[in-house]
């Protein structure tokens, strides 16, 4: 009866500490600010935008009332559907590119703090993180991320700089980026780790014109 009863308790305890690596997370999108003393918010509605992920893929996808856009995540790169405007457009992204690109250095700094609070049942961390752009009016925007590492899901991107993921070890469950005129939030609503069909990671490029991506030091 003893040797049960451990073995019951290692069970539950496996249960309870095993990492979650399937499922999907959805997530409410709150904007607030924009250029010109325009509302993000108020021209975007409401938006919401669901990753699902499964071993090495991952599949985002953001519906708002002006445009819809999904991004699929896997061992071969990223490639990316816009719907928006009365065109379709897909782009894709090798992963050797993004290699090259994490290998230049100068990427976001990521501060793993120590502070914690509970979101969705789950134990999460804050971690700010700052990002700076060359190219751009605004010179840095920072981020600040609660995640748990009890869900993983290692190849997400379309959410966030793939070199933050990487860093972070985990999956967020709310993000707030303040990047100067606009403000956003994500918040997570729903949580699901149920096994997603392969059918969902299979996008289709019919009926969508490709548009190709610039290689650096090229125009």
């Amino acid at each position: 009866m003893r040797k049960l009863m451990i073995l019951a308790a290692f069970v539950l305890s496996s249960t309870v500490h095993a990492q979650v690596k399937e499922g999907h997370v959805t997530y409410k999108v709150e904007l607030k600010g924009g250029p010109d003393g325009n509302d993000m918010g108020s021209i975007f509605g409401d938006t919401y935008m669901t990753i699902y992920f499964k071993n090495d893929k991952s599949l985002t996808e953001m519906v708002t009332p002006v445009y819809s856009m999904k991004t699929l995540t896997d061992s071969k790169g990223t490639l990316t559907l816009m719907d928006g405007g009365g065109q379709k457009s897909f782009s894709r992204k090798p992963k050797e590119e993004t290699e090259k690109d994490k290998s230049k250095g100068g990427g976001p700094n990521v501060v793993i703090t120590k502070e914690k609070k509970k979101l969705m049942g789950y134990d999460c961390t804050k971690a700010l993180i700052t990002m700076k752009y060359n190219n751009s009016k605004q010179s840095t925007s920072t981020i600040t991320i609660w995640f748990t590492e009890k869900i993983q899901c290692v190849a997400a991107a379309g959410i966030l700089n793939p070199e933050v993921f990487a860093k972070i070890k985990g999956m967020p469950l709310e993000v707030e980026m303040d990047g100067g005129m606009v403000r956003s939030k994500m918040t997570a609503t729903e949580i699901s780790v149920k096994p997603v069909p392969d059918a969902v990671f299979a996008l289709s490029t019919g009926g969508y014109t490709e548009k190709k991506i610039p290689l650096p030091g090229k125009h």
